[in-house]
């Protein structure tokens, strides 16, 4: 199905008066038009045409009349007409969610265009005349079928937003590093083996999103980027990490999740305004000591690395908030986890886990700790004074006891004991009176005292939900 715009629609609205929808000529004035294909008229001049399935959708759904009126569903366009350079005051063009494979070359010719959205198409390639778009500042293509970008995308020297994701990208060209206004790049879910050495001159790149490709390396000349704040990389092939990253000295957030990093460099520790550093599943075995001069990390994920044992240096990290430490081989952690007086989330699971240290007492901002590990037999007394605790999640453990200081977490809501091996509960447990889920099943409980059932019935009647194996 197909849309025909008359010649004059790039000068003014009320010229326009068919529109060729669904084999069906459509007559009417320009209001009508303009709100079934989202016209913005300024002083006579179209400067935003909106022609992206999810508006249509949303018209339908404010006016069920206008399938009956304008001759059947939205229709999908499989190519634009050179007629849509006359468009020559357009700012905006929304054409998302179409069957579009191509553009034509005339798009080149929309001088004043500075968004484009073209996302969820079938585009393959792109004209060369895109580069013509001088005034062009946001171009979105994800979801398309790129497997290249031709060298005129270095001309755009507007452009300050590139959405690239999910593509069939195998390379960018060097003339990205000429994206002199750049600050966003989004390519991730591509095929990206590797980055041109060009990359580092976008000076102004504040967030590069690359996760998801087939990186095996970065260029030294990534410390150009002196801008950047945000560099995701996940889900890549990377083992190692260039000794240049180490001046990104703006970065604040560094994804590294699903890599082969099997040693986390020390110069980590000069990335100073970092605060969040995910390392999920890679190949540590440790850290070095410098992580402790992240004085401004507040996330740091470790889960699914085989870390055997955790530096000390981890209680510099004064401002963290949140530790990942499940899918390790960890024993123990270090006494001076209990520095980390602002972290909220602590999780750690581990096959040789074998105790907690009692300075785990000291996080008084501890909102939720998650401990699993099956040679872990007990857990110190001064869990009792994690008075900030709404969830505690001790299962799939050894855990024989609790200690009766259980019952001063008050603020306790969440208590999952599940798959340890616990005859029987503490008397304290009883004054946790605002339980909403606790689960005791895959325990050694004989049969529960008539009090802990009483308390039972009290907790079930505020809406808490209980889970243990019937007796």
């Amino acid at each position: 199905m197909l849309i025909s715009l008359e010649q004059q629609i790039g000068e003014r609205i009320p010229l326009v008066t068919e529109i060729e929808w669904n084999e069906k000529i459509i007559k009417g004035n320009s209001c009508s038009v303009a709100k079934i294909f989202g016209f913005t008229v300024n002083n006579g001049h179209v400067t935003r045409l909106s022609l992206y399935q999810e508006y249509l959708a949303y018209l339908i759904e404010e006016d069920s009349n206008i399938e009956e009126n304008y001759g059947g569903p939205p229709p999908l366009l499989t190519s634009l007409p050179d007629i849509i350079s006359n468009l020559n005051s357009l700012t905006s063009l929304y054409l998302d969610t179409h069957l579009l494979t191509t553009l034509p070359e005339s798009i080149g010719k929309l001088g004043s265009l500075q968004t484009l959205f073209l996302s969820n198409n079938r585009i393959s390639s792109l004209p060369e005349s895109i580069g013509q778009l001088k005034s062009l500042a946001t171009l979105s293509l994800e979801n398309n079928k790129l497997t290249s970008l031709p060298d005129s995308i270095g001309e755009l020297k507007s452009l300050k937003v590139l959405k690239l994701q999910n593509n069939m990208l195998a390379s960018l060209p060097e003339s990205i590093g000429e994206l002199s206004s750049l600050i966003e790049l989004l390519t991730c879910m591509n095929k990206l083996s590797f980055l041109p050495e060009s990359i580092g001159s976008l000076k102004k790149l504040q967030s590069l999103e690359l996760e998801y490709n087939q990186l095996k390396s970065l260029p030294q000349s990534i410390n150009g980027l002196q801008a950047l704040k945000t560099l995701m990389l996940q889900g890549n092939q990377l083992s190692s990490l260039p000794d240049s990253m180490s001046q990104l000295s703006s970065l604040t957030g560094l994804y590294l999740d699903h890599n082969k990093l099997s040693l986390l460099p020390g110069w980590i520790g000069e990335l100073e305004s970092l605060r969040q550093l995910n390392l999920g599943k890679n190949q540590l075995s440790s850290l070095p000591d410098t992580i402790g001069k992240l004085e401004k990390l507040d996330q740091l994920h470790l889960e699914g690395n085989p870390l055997s044992a955790l530096t000390s240096a981890i209680g510099n990290l004064y401002c963290l908030k949140e530790l990942w430490l499940r899918g390790t081989i960890l024993t123990t952690l270090p006494d001076a986890i209990g520095r980390l007086r602002w972290l909220k989330d602590l999780q750690i699971s581990s096959e040789k886990l074998v105790s907690l240290p009692d300075s785990i007492g000291n996080l008084k901002a501890l909102t939720k700790l998650s401990v699993s590990g099956k040679m872990l037999s007990s857990v110190p007394n001064s869990i009792g004074d994690l008075k900030s605790l709404k969830t505690l999640i001790l299962e799939n453990s050894q855990v024989t006891s609790l200690p009766e200081s259980i019952g001063n977490l008050r603020e306790l809501d969440e208590l999952l004991l599940n798959d340890n091996q616990l005859t029987s509960l503490p008397k304290s447990i009883m004054t946790l009176a605002w339980l909403r889920d606790l689960k005791l099943n895959g325990n050694k409980f004989d049969a529960f005292p008539l009090a802990v059932k009483t308390w039972f019935k009290e907790l079930e009647a505020h809406g808490c939900r209980i889970t243990y194996d019937p007796e």
